[in-house]
């Protein structure tokens, strides 16, 4: 409202100064006009060097007609005031009368009878002649012209006024829609839940990119609140299992088990190892956490893959007595990578205890490494019961598996993957898996050579 009233002002001061302008304008003109008449007429006269005795007078009279204007008055006095001669068209003798001329300025604008008119004063001297010749001319027409002018501007502002006013109104409406369209969406949000969004139309306009980014922010947070709340509901399920089992054998123990060797052996250690999932879980939820919120630091890598992946595999080989581990990755001697060890050792080894768990015993499991251009490549696979197709595009996420049944006998917490993929990413590189059921599963895992991490991040990005 304050900027309109602005706005207005600032028009009607800029047609007032327009108007000013023009008025001023055209009373020069007639100013500029009346100097020319008086001009030619004192040239007249004082080349003729009339003395303005009474047989001179009629033909100064014609002369002094043919050089005047249309509604012009002519009027000689002579030292004392007396009319000497008086010329006009169109405007009464008595117009702009002074008892002495001679004392009046040279230029003024007077009013007889509601009447206004331009008087321009100059004295004349002619031989032994003194006295004073006026031009009066009216200003009615002009202030007319001036009225009518300042009409037409007025009625134009106002017009103006009016067609900005709609027009304004027209443009911030089709401007304040989409904010409007935001705001209700927002509102819908609150009321109806995440999935409301704005309509976006097929124009390429700021407004509709911001639709469209809008619309996109709201995809990402609702995506984030879905994981969150699947999160949340998958933790609250593992939690609880393990808690219920330890929770069941203890009653059991308090009401029967204690006079029973049996039956209290039996409880504490299914109560242990409930005990130890629940723990291997809140671990591994520290370290999924940790991972997704801290920033990545700066590491400072290790300098040869190859003598490092032996020295893991060699570390996980009795405890994995049951598959035999196999490494083949010697073109990896002396290849830099700007991962650390600490992370490379924890990424493998949830790797390796994946393929042992969905495989059979004496299965084996094959590590290769190679390096390709600027990445390394490392290969886990086994040959295991493998994946469904159906169940792939899940995998990495937090607390997925498989097969409920089998991952109720192999009691893994779902969360093995998912370290895994947020630990190669924030090293820079990507893993994939392939499977194939009762076939095996296949894990691929690509790390930057220290010096390309740029180039590997961006081929990840563009995956």
């Amino acid at each position: 409202m304050g900027s309109a009233v602005m706005l207005l002002v600032i028009f009607a001061i800029y047609h007032i100064a327009q108007y000013m302008a023009i008025e001023q304008t055209m009373t020069a003109r007639v100013e500029r006009s009346m100097r020319a008449s008086m001009d030619a007429m004192l040239n007249h006269i004082l080349e003729r060097e009339m003395s303005f005795e009474a047989e001179q007078l009629p033909a100064l009279r014609q002369a002094l007609r043919r050089l005047g204007e249309q509604g012009q008055l002519i009027r000689i006095t002579d030292r004392e005031g007396r009319e000497t001669l008086i010329v006009t068209e169109g405007i009464p003798e008595q117009a702009a009368r002074s008892a002495d001329p001679a004392a009046l300025p040279e230029l003024s604008i007077r009013t007889d009878d509601g009447v206004r008119y331009m008087v321009l004063r100059a004295p004349i001297t002619v031989l032994s002649y003194q006295g004073t010749i006026e031009l009066v001319r009216g200003m009615d027409e002009t202030a007319e012209l001036i009225r009518r002018v300042g009409q037409v501007m007025l009625y134009t502002g106002l017009g103006a006024v009016l067609l900005s006013a709609l027009g304004g109104a027209w443009l911030s409406s089709l401007l304040l829609r989409p904010l409007r369209q935001m705001t209700a969406t927002i509102r819908r949000v609150r009321e109806e839940g995440w999935h409301a969004r704005m309509p976006v139309r097929t124009s390429d306009d700021e407004m509709d990119i911001l639709m469209r980014m809008f619309n996109e922010m709201m995809d990402e947070v609702e995506h984030a609140f879905n994981r969150q709340r699947q999160f949340t509901q998958d933790a609250s399920h593992e939690l609880r299992t393990p808690i219920a089992i330890a929770l069941g054998h203890l009653h059991l123990l308090r009401r029967w088990g204690a006079g029973d060797p049996a039956v209290l052996k039996e409880s504490l250690q299914a109560s242990t190892e409930e005990i130890e999932r629940l723990r291997r879980l809140v671990e591994e939820l520290l370290i999924l956490t940790r991972s997704e919120q801290e920033p990545a630091a700066e590491e400072s890598g290790l300098d040869d893959a190859g003598a490092t992946l032996q020295a893991i595999v060699d570390k996980v080989r009795p405890v994995y007595a049951a598959h035999p581990v196999e490494l083949g990755a010697e073109s990896l001697g002396g290849v830099p990578l700007t991962w650390s060890a600490g992370h490379l050792e924890q990424a493998l080894i949830i790797l390796i205890d994946n393929a042992a768990k969905y495989s059979s015993a004496g299965q084996p499991i094959r590590i290769e490494g190679r390096r390709e251009g600027d990445r390394v490549r490392i290969v886990v696979a086994d040959r295991g019961v493998g994946i469904a197709a159906a169940d792939l595009p899940h995998v990495f996420d937090r607390f997925y598996r498989a097969d409920k049944a089998r991952s109720a006998d192999t009691r893994g917490t779902g969360l093995g993957l998912s370290i895994a993929k947020r630990l190669v990413e924030r090293g820079g590189g990507m893993i994939e898996i392939s499977s194939t059921e009762n076939i095996g599963t296949s894990v691929e895992v690509q790390l930057p050579v220290r010096g390309h991490t740029g180039a590997t991040t961006e081929r990840r990005r563009k995956r």
